[in-house]
């Protein structure tokens, strides 16, 4: 049975998953070599007043984006059921606004194209979220057994 907000689910979800895992791939490239840490900002997460918090970080929210995205992706089609993804859903929402808030403020948001990546980077969980939301919130099938 389809399910309201499900297109919304599978795509946002499938876009979760491929960044999660790129971050991931960046994160592990990033531990090979002086250059490659530079340019994934592993070197500036090792240089701040806490890094072990720093660097777990960098770890873990990838992992809830490819958690996020795997759900998303196994649940999209059953109604009801997306309680836990909507709650991942605003968990990402809000560590992605705390991200473009902290590029904004330090200044590195200096062109359109920039700020059109923040756009693009808030956009995908708002998505997800609605389809979450819709999907959890689905009213019940009159035909559907208690």
């Amino acid at each position: 049975m389809k399910t309201r907000g499900h297109i919304l689910v599978k795509i946002s979800s499938v876009v979760f998953i491929l960044y999660g895992a790129a971050a991931l791939l960046a994160f592990v490239l990033s531990l090979m070599s002086a250059e490659a840490a530079e340019e994934y900002g592993l070197a500036y997460r090792l240089a701040s007043p806490h890094p072990i918090l720093s660097v777990t970080f960098a770890v873990l929210v990838p992992l809830l984006f490819v958690a996020a995205g795997a759900l998303g992706m196994l649940r999209a089609d059953r109604p009801n059921s997306m309680g836990l993804c909507f709650g991942l859903g605003i968990a990402i929402l809000v560590i992605t606004i705390g991200d473009v808030l902290d590029l904004v403020l330090s200044g590195l948001v200096l062109n359109i194209a920039e700020i059109g990546t923040c756009v693009l980077v808030l956009l995908v969980p708002v998505i997800y979220v609605i389809g979450a939301w819709r999907n959890w919130r689905q009213p019940k099938s009159p035909s559907a057994r208690p």
